[in-house]
């Protein structure tokens, strides 16, 4: 699986995940083999998720309430393909967003 660095951000999640974070408002999609899942990271306490997307380099992902549900049974070698569907302006907080993605199972 390719994977194009060049607009992608270094942004250090923590000392034991990639440098470089996944940014679905520039890249819709994200295919990789998922590595691991680490709780409670950033000011947050959000999950993070790391992809082996090209040659054992690994991309970072952070997680949403629904990435979470999504990926809670992922298993470490198994592909996937995470596309961004779209941000829904929540009812109760108009300026707050929720961020519907769409998560498969690669062969």
């Amino acid at each position: 699986m390719d994977y194009n660095f060049e607009k992608k951000e270094k942004e250090q999640i923590s000392d034991d995940l990639p440098a470089v974070v996944h940014d679905f408002n520039e890249d819709k999609i994200l295919q990789g083999y998922f590595k691991r899942m680490q709780k409670n990271v950033g000011e947050n306490q959000s999950n993070a998720y790391v992809f082996e997307v090209s040659d054992g380099v690994e991309v970072g992902v952070w997680g949403t309430t629904q990435l979470d549900r999504l990926l809670k049974d992922a298993k470490e070698g198994q592909a996937y393909e995470i596309e961004f569907v779209e941000s829904i302006p929540l009812k109760s907080k108009p300026e707050n967003t929720f961020k519907k993605f769409k998560v498969s199972l690669l062969k």
